[in-house]
């Protein structure tokens, strides 16, 4: 079974110390390495769990999606002639429970765990030039203004292709910057 309060024994183990071993401190790559590892133990025998947790998969990729971001891809710096631009450590992740909902019970460690309701969320998550991360329920007409900020494709473009009026493209992409979701000046 897995001792799910102790992640980090994971490392005191051959896998662990050769991870470390080769590990250069402060990457991304070696931030992902570690938090696969971990990931993996936590998932990889989870039966018990997830019988006293349902939502315990998505809680656990909730959590490494939130330490990838914190530890991701700096901020690329700038895109061509200002367009708005989806920074690259900011993650979409879809999950199967409503995990927002139950995280300020979970976070208080209230007991019993609290349940958690069955429904496909999306969540966007982002860091912002200040490194703070935050997670935002992630509506389609959003998901799609993210995935579609490609440096590229001015803000009119934009609003046209997600078929939001031009004045709400702009609040959403100064929006999105704040949080540090996307790059480049929104035009005001």
């Amino acid at each position: 079974t897995v001792d799910f309060h102790e992640p980090l024994k994971r490392l005191d183990t051959p896998a662990g110390l050769a991870l470390l071993d080769q590990s250069v401190l402060g990457t991304a790559a070696s931030a992902e390495s570690l938090l696969s590892l971990i990931e993996d133990y936590l998932i990889g025998n989870d039966g018990a769990i997830r019988d006293a947790i349902p939502y315990w998969r998505d809680l656990v990729r909730y959590q490494a999606t939130m330490f990838r971001v914190e530890a991701g891809a700096p901020r690329s710096g700038g895109t061509r002639d200002g367009a708005p631009c989806r920074s690259l450590s900011t993650r979409i992740l879809e999950l199967d429970w409503d995990i927002p909902e139950v995280l300020p019970e979970l976070r208080k460690g209230t007991h019993p765990i609290p349940p958690a309701r069955p429904a496909l969320t999306c969540l966007l998550i982002a860091r912002s030039r200040h490194g703070r991360v935050t997670a935002v329920r992630c509506p389609a007409e959003i998901r799609m203004l993210v995935e579609s900020a490609n440096g590229e494709r001015g803000v009119e473009e934009l609003a046209q292709m997600c078929r939001l009026p031009l004045q709400e493209t702009k609040r959403n992409l100064q929006q999105l910057e704040e949080i540090g979701a996307i790059e480049g000046q929104a035009e005001r």
